[in-house]
């Protein structure tokens, strides 16, 4: 036995490091992914990597550290492209594997500890985030690895261990923000109060090091209002303003309180059946249960109630929590191998429909592919028309080993052959997602294809001349890959001033809500028809979003 799940460890990290990292550049920026990449790229330009801008402008919502290691996996590769903004994510996505197979290992089994890292390569909010450049997954890298050390350590701390411990916690909110320092005391608060350790805990060494990695966090921050010289913007003010008063005074990002009962389980997606059977197991069998089920539920509770109690909400701040999440749903799940649970039965009846509704969908999709066509004008790639056939073909068969042959699977991953088919058939629909289907849907992203085009018409141009209207897209400035900020015009007024000069060529920016608006402003000095658009698709929701850009030649 011990040597199969041995086999079941080097299965689980092939996986993971082919899920994580294949095709991981592949895509364009998305959204947020543009602050990091340009924020990193603008450092290496001024060489100034203690005062974070966008467009030459300050930009000190996050810490620092995240832009550094972007900066050097971009001097390892050669390149500050997609690919190595992202793979810092992706190595913390390895990380938070590690640390929950750590955890598992030691406060239940390997088998659960194996099962629990299955379960979070497959989850949705996982995948997701480990796979796109930002911070997010480096925080809750962060939280499960100071956790998992606490408890390797728990018994004799030592100096060094609580200095390790709070080193993980802070340098982790250097990633981010201060819910890689708060959530792991979150989840350890519960052992050191049912063990009645809390004693033990306060003393001077565990006092002395937090001093000691509290001075290691503030060092760039202290350095960067040192060297300010007319930087606009004060770090540590940001971390107070991001992390206290957006918690306790929200300024934006104000969703219902009640938001993360619904955004959990999307994060959780496909394994929300059996993550639900095994809450209401655990909570149903509380006075019986082992003292690392307790744990691992208050945990939970406690990281869900902090997040809830925030007045600023968003659906992957609670992300932390998946890794807990997923310990709780296999202890819960080994335990019904050993003893029948109706619960858990219904849950993985509820699990196996739902996956095989998806492999079936993904089956039939030549013939859903003509009614999108018909009704929304939907025209798929042969990309994504293939992809989706065969994800839907593999998804099936191992839907079928679940009914016929429950066993056959077993063999080879250690665990009973039930839930080796709804892991596998999990790993094909996920890892057929994030690694073909979006690759296939990039055909459809528009905004990478529009800064390319605006790069070729902007050559020659000085960046003051090049001129967004009212809003500038971190995405978009990345790919120009301008020496200095371009222009950015706040009001009618700038803008026909703008639009007036004549002795230099240059370039004119604005999305098309706006333009829509202000162009009876403007026809005098601009034409009706861009000379570049972000192309618009029969079924967007927001076109108003679009990009349109005008070439003004110089007409001295």
């Amino acid at each position: 036995m011990e040597a199969k799940l041995k086999q079941n460890n080097w299965i689980l990290v092939f996986s993971s490091v082919i899920i994580l990292f294949l095709y991981l550049g592949y895509r364009g920026l998305w959204t947020c992914e543009g602050r990091w990449a340009e924020v990193t790229r603008e450092m290496l330009l001024t060489h100034d990597f203690f005062h974070p801008t966008i467009n030459g402008s300050p930009y000190f919502d996050k810490p620092l550290l995240t832009y550094w290691i972007i900066a050097i996996v971009s001097w390892i590769t050669g390149h500050l492209n997609e690919l190595s903004v992202r793979i810092p994510s992706a190595v913390a996505g390895l990380v938070a594997l590690f640390a929950t197979y750590s955890l598992g290992k030691r406060l239940w089994s390997k088998q659960i500890a194996l099962i629990s890292c299955w379960f979070l390569l497959t989850t949705y909010g996982f995948l997701f985030w480990a796979r796109t450049g930002t911070a997010d997954m480096e925080n809750m890298a962060a939280v499960i690895l100071a956790v998992s050390f606490y408890w390797a350590r728990r018994e004799t701390p030592s100096f060094s261990d609580f200095l390790i411990f709070y080193l993980i916690c802070l340098i982790g909110s250097l990633f981010k923000g201060l819910t890689a320092f708060v959530c792991p005391i979150l989840a350890i608060l519960p052992d050191i109060l049912l063990s009645k350790k809390i004693k033990k805990y306060l003393n001077f060494s565990n006092i002395a090091a937090l001093i000691i990695a509290a001075i290691i966090y503030l060092a760039p921050f202290i350095y960067a209002a040192l060297t300010s010289k007319g930087y606009k913007e004060n770090g540590l003010f940001m971390v107070f303003r991001e992390n206290i008063e957006r918690y306790i005074h929200p300024f934006d990002h104000r969703l219902p309180f009640y938001c993360y009962i619904y955004y959990l389980p999307m994060l959780m997606i496909p394994w929300v059946p059996l993550w639900i059977g095994a809450l209401i197991k655990k909570i149903k069998e509380w006075k019986n249960l082992n003292y690392s089920d307790k744990w691992v539920l208050l945990a939970c509770a406690l990281i869900f109630i902090f997040f809830t109690l925030s007045g600023s909400r968003r659906s992957y701040y609670i992300l932390p929590i998946l890794p807990f999440c997923c310990l709780i749903t296999a202890s819960a799940i080994v335990d019904a191998f050993k003893d029948r649970s109706t619960i858990i039965e219904i849950a993985e009846l509820c699990q196996v429909v739902i996956l095989a509704i998806v492999a079936v969908v993904c089956a039939l999709s030549p013939f859903i592919w003509p009614i999108l066509k018909s009704h929304y004008s939907f025209v798929a790639t042969a990309y994504l028309k293939a992809s989706t056939l065969i994800i839907g073909i593999l998804s099936i068969i191992a839907i079928l080993a679940y009914i016929l042959l429950p066993d056959m699977l077993g063999n080879i991953f250690s665990l009973p052959g039930r839930i080796s088919a709804m892991i596998i058939c999990s790993l094909i629909i996920m890892a057929g997602f994030f690694i073909w289907e979006t690759n296939a849907i990039e055909a459809y992203r528009t905004q990478k294809p529009f800064a390319l085009s605006l790069k070729v018409y902007s050559q020659g141009i000085p960046s003051y001349d090049t001129a967004f209207y009212k809003k500038v897209s971190a995405n978009v400035i990345f790919y120009l890959d301008l020496p200095k900020p371009v222009t950015v015009l706040h009001s009618i007024e700038e803008t026909k001033a703008f639009l007036k000069l004549k002795d230099e060529n240059r370039v004119f920016v604005i999305r098309r809500r706006d333009y829509y608006k202000i162009y009876k402003f403007l026809s005098k000095n601009l034409k009706e028809t861009p000379d570049i658009e972000e192309q618009v698709f029969p079924w967007d929701k927001n076109p108003g979003k679009k990009l349109m850009a005008w070439y003004l030649p110089n007409n001295s």
